[in-house]
């Protein structure tokens, strides 16, 4: 496989996590106004460590464990964010 035709896959799969970054932020954006309806704060301990666990669990190449951890702490970040 030549750089060309391995770019072009990473764009696939770039186009699918960008749609899939719109699907989740939409349920985020309604969960920050079920939030904000119901007086409750953005900030969830337990729901992230929950998070955390299950992307762990999920994680075939545990040699990656640190990476998906930083990209979803990132990912839980900007969620908190666009509740606010």
């Amino acid at each position: 496989m030549n750089l060309e035709t391995l770019r072009s896959k990473i764009d696939a799969i770039d186009d699918q996590i960008i749609a899939l970054f719109e699907s989740r932020m939409a349920l985020v954006k309604d969960i920050g106004e079920l939030k904000k309806h119901n007086h409750i704060h953005v900030l969830d301990t337990n729901r992230e460590a929950i998070v955390f666990s299950r992307v762990k669990d999920q994680l075939h190449n545990k040699t990656l464990e640190p990476y998906i951890i930083e990209l979803f702490e990132t990912l839980m970040r900007v969620s908190k964010d666009y509740q606010k």
